[in-house]
């Protein structure tokens, strides 16, 4: 549970990711100031709704501090929900929205470049070439050190790697997943993303990229510490999607091996995650999740990889 690598990235990746959820610049500071003493230096950051402020938070406690070599901060790009439009200038998932958003960022933070950008979403009826093309640019600029896909399929994956390898590129240096989880879900947290399944983990193991899985109590609610009634499904498919009887076997099994380590069964889905046979880094929410104490108490913890498997 050491901090990963990522190609291209200048700095070692703490395995625990925040994602800022902005509440007040006063808690922010407080909040981020916490996460870094404990260890953490890489920050998450979206591309839609409120997280203009949240971004402009970041910028003015890193900026205070002046401590943005120390860090690595990763964004989400080209985000919007008119992905499945097969009409470029309509798409916010296009080779123009690409430049936009880093420039969008850049000014935002008020920085020179953006570590880690992740693609959110994808649009098969878009030439993954042209994205990669317009990536390429910004990373020869200087705008970018890496990026990496979310929610993309293991063949495309595989045909941007393959465009990438032949062109001589860099291509994707890591991947972003919401559904990579001790128990496996029927469904994706929202309609129609991506399963981590059998053949995204061969084509991850293989290729050794990188996975920045969130481990949030918003998507992987199936392991909130509490009491789950398996004879009464609920509503919510953030839940429900969890609910078979091999994921309740697993889930005791895994409360039993908390219990060993003085840990909860929140922790232990963090460290499956964080012991895979490629390297991995988990995300969280601020404020949405529980004190960056619990997660951290993972990484110190002795619990090992043989103990995690017979789950």
């Amino acid at each position: 549970m050491k901090p990963i690598p990522i190609q291209g990235c200048r700095r070692l990746i703490s395995p625990l990711i925040i994602g800022p959820h902005c509440v007040s610049k006063a808690h922010d500071d407080k909040d981020f100031d916490e996460f870094v003493e404990l260890g953490g230096n890489c920050f998450y950051m979206h591309g839609e709704g409120g997280e203009t402020q949240t971004r402009k938070h970041v910028a003015s406690w890193m900026k205070r501090l002046g401590i943005r070599d120390d860090l690595v901060l990763f964004f989400q790009i080209c985000h919007g929900h008119d992905e499945v439009t097969s009409v470029l200038e309509e798409s916010r998932f296009s080779p123009k929205s690409v430049s936009n958003d880093i420039e969008e960022n850049l000014n935002l933070l008020e920085i020179d470049y953006l570590d880690l950008v992740v693609l959110g979403g994808d649009n098969e009826g878009i030439p993954a070439a042209e994205i990669i093309d317009v990536l390429e640019v910004e990373k020869a600029k200087g705008r970018i050190s890496a990026y990496g896909p979310f929610n993309w399929s293991p063949a495309r994956i595989q045909a941007a790697q393959d465009y990438a390898k032949n062109k001589e590129l860099s291509g994707f240096s890591f991947v972003n997943t919401t559904e990579l989880s001790l128990a496996t879900p029927t469904s994706g947290v929202w309609e129609g993303y991506t399963p981590f399944d059998a053949s995204m983990k061969e084509l991850i193991t293989q290729k050794q990229l990188p996975v920045l899985a969130w481990g949030s109590d918003f998507n992987q609610s199936f392991f909130i510490p509490r009491e789950l009634n398996r004879d009464s499904v609920p509503e919510d498919r953030r839940l429900n999607r969890w609910y078979t009887d091999e994921n309740f076997a697993i889930r005791e099994k895994a409360t039993a091996l908390a219990a060993k380590y003085d840990l909860n069964v929140r922790q232990i889905n963090v460290a499956y995650l964080l012991n895979q046979d490629f390297p991995t880094a988990v995300m969280f929410y601020q404020d949405h999740d529980p004190s960056p104490h619990e997660y951290f108490a993972v990484i110190n913890s002795t619990i090992r990889r043989q103990e995690l498997d017979k789950l």
